[in-house]
Parts: C-alpha cells; sequence; structure tokens
C-alpha cells in the first residue's frame, strides 16, 4: 500500500509540475499565441518535406542496390502514388 500511495503522490507532483511548467512557459514566450503556431506549423511542414526527401533517396538507394544485386535492371519498377487516403488493392492468393 505504501508504494502505491508514493506513485500517487508522485502523479500528483509531476501533474503539478506540468501544470506550472505550462503557465510558465505561456507568460515568458517570445511570441503571441498566433506567432507562435505559425513558426510551428512551418517549422513542421519543412521536417515533413525533409523526411518525404530522405525517404525517396533512400528507397531509390535501395532499389538500386537490390537491381545490383539480382542483376535485374527492371526490377523493382518505379513507385506508383496513391491519391491521399486510397489503399491500394488486395491481391487475392490464387487457390
Amino acid at each position: 500500500m505504501d508504494g502505491f500511495k508514493r506513485l500517487v503522490t508522485f502523479g500528483i507532483g509531476g501533474a503539478v509540475g506540468t501544470v506550472i511548467g505550462a503557465a510558465v512557459a505561456s507568460l515568458m514566450a517570445p511570441q503571441s499565441g498566433k506567432e507562435l503556431q505559425s513558426s510551428t506549423r512551418g517549422l513542421i511542414d519543412e521536417v515533413k518535406a525533409a523526411g518525404d526527401q530522405a525517404q525517396a533517396e533512400t528507397e531509390a538507394r535501395l532499389r538500386e542496390r537490390f537491381r545490383e544485386t539480382t542483376g535485374k535492371r527492371d526490377a523493382l519498377g518505379e513507385v506508383v502514388e496513391l491519391p491521399a487516403g486510397e489503399a491500394p488493392a488486395r491481391l487475392s492468393p490464387s487457390v
């Protein structure tokens, strides 16, 4: 029972610390809420673009490495992009 009480106390302390930290951060922020949201959105867009580019480069390198390993220059043709939200058709196994 003593361990549970210590865990609850720790959780309450963490919650209080989080609330105090958020309050201090919002008061000390050098930007208004809208400016902060806008700059954060911009940063997220930059990170996503960099991730997409890194993924495309990695896929191209791996595709080329696979082609060199197998000796088949036409292996793993270009990836076809599906429209957003559209799932690829599932192939049913031949029976």
